[in-house]
């Protein structure tokens, strides 16, 4: 997920529009993106529910508008974490002031791209389930349990 906001654009996005350097956007995403998931696998109500409240919130257009060039209002993105489980990035990992101004759009930016994604290509649960999975080595047949 982390290489998809990155190369289509939405890490640099959220830099211009938090007036960062990209390297220090890009560190936060990172330090952030893992509990922004999590938070999205723990919706209360599962996958059905999490993509309804992001339809209800504007759906792709979330990140529709965080890649634009328009002033963003990110009172969508601020109701997406109100309803999300609680999470932290390791402790040091991210300056609290800019966690709490990146937060609210990279739950937008996440968010309309899953709505998107299932919307606008309909893929079925089980895949959209497995984008919000973390990363994972994939074993071989020697290392499967």
């Amino acid at each position: 997920m982390f290489e998809t906001l990155r190369h289509s654009g939405g890490i640099n996005a959220l830099a211009r529009i938090l007036g960062e350097p990209p390297a220090t956007t890009l560190a936060g995403a990172e330090a952030l993106l893992p509990g922004l998931l999590a938070g999205f696998r723990g919706f209360a109500g599962g996958l059905d529910a999490l993509l309804a409240m992001l339809d209800d919130l504007g759906g792709g257009d979330l990140a529709a508008a965080v890649m634009g060039h328009e002033a963003v209002d990110t009172a969508p993105g601020v109701a997406i974490l109100a309803r999300l489980p609680r999470y932290e990035a390791e402790d040091g990992a991210i300056d609290p002031a800019l966690r709490d101004r990146i937060l609210p759009l990279l739950a937008m930016l996440a968010g309309g791209y899953f709505a998107a994604r299932a919307t606008g290509r309909g893929l079925p649960p089980g895949e959209l389930a497995q984008l919000l999975e973390p990363d994972r080595k994939t074993l071989s047949d020697d290392e499967a349990v």
